[in-house]
């Protein structure tokens, strides 16, 4: 298998051909701003380590990661707890859940 390192670099293909870049749209597709940013990251790290830069990649995952966490914490104790569920996006009120358009 000839490596493309632009289009198509080994340490982001499977062997069946599944690219992390199609994970990535997949899973990020209704999420907006820094959760569609951090998560890609996070599974753009996640994807490669064994195939790139090992321990080095889980510890930039991780960093991901702990942003995103903090970012939904400090949303949570602002009174901005943003939930997903089934793709719709609920955000917390003071009188109950209220259902936003995203």
């Amino acid at each position: 298998m000839e490596n493309d390192a632009v289009n198509h670099p080994k340490h982001y293909k499977t062997p069946s051909g599944l690219e992390t870049i199609d994970v990535i749209e997949a899973f990020t597709a209704e999420l907006k701003g820094s959760e569609a940013t951090n998560t890609g990251n996070i599974l753009k790290y996640i994807c490669r380590w064994k195939k790139k830069n090992g321990l080095e990649d889980l510890k930039k995952a991780r960093w991901y990661l702990n942003r995103l966490i903090d970012r939904l914490e400090k949303e949570a104790a602002d009174g901005l707890t943003v939930t997903y569920i089934d793709g719709r996006c609920y955000t917390a009120a003071s009188n109950g859940r209220e259902e936003n358009e995203n």
